[in-house]
């Protein structure tokens, strides 16, 4: 079999067009698959600052002998609440305060505030639930003179 020049002309053009067609199909595919990927892989750079903020918040723990009280861990935490975290609702906030207690702590504000639960006030009225609570007080000795002697 042999071909003249313009058919062999002709099956090379038959041949390029059908090359630039997968090609264009090709990297409509990759172009797809790009997206979706990066629609997976895209972070809320809003989520991940408050992770950030979040987890730079250690937990609470008791220790009124040693001075450390609600009073003085939240201040040290008090402006990532209320300024770092100010878009959040209040919901929010008190559910990381909450999670930021140790297990004796949560325990105790939740008896403090029973029959009530934590979801039931206000990230103001919980900080002040705190302040006024068992995990906000000094230890003391009441020393009792005994005068009758």
């Amino acid at each position: 079999m042999s071909f003249t020049f313009e058919q062999f002309e002709a099956l090379l053009e038959r041949q390029e067009k059908c090359f630039e067609q997968f090609q264009m199909r090709m990297m409509e595919m990759l172009t797809q698959k790009m997206n979706l990927d990066q629609k997976e892989v895209t972070v809320d750079p809003f989520k991940s600052h408050v992770d950030q903020i979040v987890n730079s918040i250690h937990e609470f723990n008791f220790d009124g002998s040693a001075g450390i009280t609600f009073e003085t861990w939240f201040k040290i935490y008090e402006d990532l609440f209320k300024v770092d975290l100010k878009n959040l609702d209040d919901a929010a906030k008190v559910r990381i305060l909450l999670r930021k207690l140790g297990t004796a702590e949560h325990e105790r504000y939740s008896n403090f505030i029973l029959p009530k639960n934590p979801r039931d006030f206000s990230f103001d009225a919980t900080i002040e639930i705190f302040r006024k609570s068992l995990l906000n007080s000094h230890p003391c000795l009441i020393f009792v003179i005994n005068v009758s002697r």
